[in-house]
């Protein structure tokens, strides 16, 4: 994912969808903004995939992000369980039906609305799954000052707040997690990433994942919508907007950063 790697994170250490943003999310618009507000609705065209749920959601945000149309970020709560095959297909499609369309082929899945405009859980529809205690953790402060991908911040979770690193080390220790394990790597190599300052109080683990997506979306909007694969210059911003996907394992047999990395992981 990461075209060099060149910071280790040592630490202990679902479903967002990020609907278009209107002109007065940017001071002044920009042509991105003044683009997206052209857009009649939320539609997809020329889509047809079948397969697990994540693997057609995964193909559906591939497919917008390669058009160089994104509408949005894409999250998911992942259900662990058989494997339920899907069929998502759509012809000038508004997004909002297609979502709701895996839903009803997905009974596992539900949608949650936030009481942001632009944004929209989809998580599962056992509210006491296994894993759900994780996301539903209540974090006393969630404090984000740095410049980073999206990526990096969605898997080093932890490190922007101590209370989810202490409780996720209890649930790693208890669920039979190795000692060790090694480092976790991630970096963007030599792109530009953009500046975060999220600072939130007294917010679930899924409310900081989605603060994570919406100022993604956001600074992605504010930097013209320019697609990172483009940018030729180090010195220009490159990034993406990132979603996020929880998809909780036991810890058993498993460093504690390797667990980690693997029960939060970005959705682009």
């Amino acid at each position: 994912m990461f075209a060099h790697l060149d910071r280790v994170f040592w630490a202990p250490i679902g479903f967002a969808v990020i609907l278009p943003c209107s002109a007065a999310a940017v001071e002044p618009p920009g042509p991105c903004a003044i683009e997206l507000q052209r857009e009649t609705g939320r539609r997809i065209s020329d889509f047809a995939e079948s397969g697990s749920t994540p693997e057609v959601l995964r193909k559906l945000v591939r497919s917008m992000s390669m058009r160089g149309r994104i509408l949005g970020v894409f999250g998911f709560e992942n259900v662990e369980g058989p494997v339920r095959k899907v069929f998502l297909a759509a012809n000038d499609e508004d997004l909002d039906t297609l979502v709701r369309k895996l839903c009803t082929q997905d009974p596992r899945l539900r949608l949650m609305e936030t009481g942001n405009p632009h944004l929209v859980n989809l998580l599962a529809a056992d509210a006491g799954g296994p894993g759900r205690a994780i996301l539903d953790f209540k974090l006393s402060k969630f404090d984000v000052e740095t410049d980073a991908s999206p990526e990096d911040l969605v898997v080093t979770l932890p490190t922007y707040s101590a209370d989810l690193n202490d409780y996720l080390t209890k649930v790693f220790t208890a669920g039979g997690g190795s000692p060790g394990g090694g480092a976790v790597i991630t970096g963007i190599g030599n792109a530009n990433p953009p500046h975060f300052s999220i600072h939130r109080k007294n917010l679930t683990v899924r409310d900081a994942l989605n603060a994570i997506a919406a100022e993604s979306y956001r600074l992605y909007v504010a930097n013209g919508c320019r697609d990172p694969r483009l940018v030729s210059d180090h010195n220009e911003l490159s990034f993406g907007p990132t979603g996020w996907e929880f998809h909780y394992v036991p810890p058993a047999g498993m460093g504690y950063p390797q667990w980690v990395w693997t029960i939060f992981r970005p959705l682009q």
